[in-house]
């Protein structure tokens, strides 16, 4: 995998006063990632690049990944078992099911996830008829 600065050769610079400064300094040290990360992923969701996950983020999808490959594995068994003729009278539709379970839960947690990236607040308030921010609050 291609370090940060092999991937991203272009860069932003960006003027701030004191205030605006100590503000965001504040949404970094609370995301606990870099000034570099948030930028970028306030430029991705303006430019809709889709989401730019986080630290944290990627602990979830890595779980979400995991678990994922857990059910693809048991899957495997149990078929594997039922052509050997090692499973009988297994009851296929709760199997099924429980299958359809497990994965509606990863997707959930998963586009939870996806929905915090995209719905991050960094202090504004939103313009109810636009939808856009309303400026700094105090």
């Amino acid at each position: 995998m291609k370090s940060a600065s092999e991937r991203f050769t272009r860069s932003a610079h960006v003027r701030l006063d004191d205030a605006e400064d100590f503000r965001f300094q504040q949404v970094v040290d609370r995301l606990k990632t870099s000034r570099s990360q948030v930028l970028r992923k306030l430029i991705r969701d303006l430019i809709g690049e889709g989401p730019d996950l986080l630290p944290q983020e990627m602990r979830v999808l890595d779980e979400l990944t995991y678990q994922v490959a857990a059910i693809g594995r048991n899957l495997n068994q149990l078929v594997r078992g039922m052509h050997a003729g090692k499973v009988t009278a297994t009851p296929y539709d709760q199997i099924v099911e429980e299958v359809r379970n497990q994965v509606d839960a990863v997707k959930k947690e998963l586009l939870a996830v996806i929905d915090r990236s995209r719905n991050r607040s960094v202090g504004h308030e939103l313009c109810a008829r636009c939808g856009k921010p309303r400026g700094r609050q105090p």
